[in-house]
């Protein structure tokens, strides 16, 4: 059981902490554009490990989850741009 908690604590940590390479060695907004590229590469990634346990068409699956992450991008980004202009 602990075997397991520490694999995934780790590789989480991993993933996690390499979203922050690109902002540590760029300017901001090509770390941005990067970290949101190679976010979209590992759900992409993602998507297609899962369509093929479950058999099922890749291109639909990474579609449907490509699209709410890119709205998620987008209202994340006009709220920011919003609440900025407030304050």
């Amino acid at each position: 059981m602990w075997v397991e908690t520490i694999s995934t604590f780790f590789s989480k940590l991993i993933v996690a902490a390499s979203f922050l390479i690109p902002f540590l060695l760029l300017p901001l907004r090509l770390a941005t554009i990067i970290a949101v590229a190679w976010g979209l590469l590992i759900l992409i990634i993602a998507n297609i490990i899962i369509a093929k346990i479950r058999t099922e068409n890749p291109l639909k699956l990474i579609g449907e989850h490509v699209l709410i992450a890119i709205v998620v991008l987008i209202i994340t980004y006009l709220v920011g741009h919003l609440l900025s202009t407030l304050f």
